[in-house]
């Protein structure tokens, strides 16, 4: 499987096959439904978030236009490179997405924290 290069939190795309567009608020998301894992969370924009049932789950070959790239900064270039490698990595049965995603989101505030304490000395 190839590494996908995951659009940042905020950006809005068009799903083919949809009228409405929408704004990604997660990537790397598991459906509660079916089990399957999707590459992005998405709600409607520019309504937001309006409740649980009104989220959408899609993959990245699923976006027709993209409309616009969110914020991208050295964390979120860092979390998107730690996203791709888990993402290449073979996962056992056992190993969940909520673990990688866990993990990276630790790996990320400790670099962060790490490159702080590196500019304040």
């Amino acid at each position: 499987m190839a590494a996908k290069n995951y659009l940042p939190i905020g950006s809005i795309v068009l799903v083919k096959d949809s009228a409405k567009r929408f704004m990604i608020y997660g990537r790397r998301q598991v459906s509660v439904t079916d089990n399957k894992e999707y590459d992005y969370i998405g709600c409607m924009y520019p309504e937001g978030f309006l409740n649980s049932k009104k989220v959408f789950l899609f993959n990245h070959e699923d976006i027709q236009m993209i409309y616009f790239i969110g914020f991208q900064d050295v964390e979120e270039l860092h979390f998107r490179t730690l996203l791709k490698d888990a993402r290449t990595r073979e996962k056992t049965a056992d190993d969940g997405v909520a673990d990688v995603a866990e993990e990276t989101t630790e790996n990320v505030a400790e670099n962060v924290a790490d490159n702080a304490e590196s500019e304040v000395e």
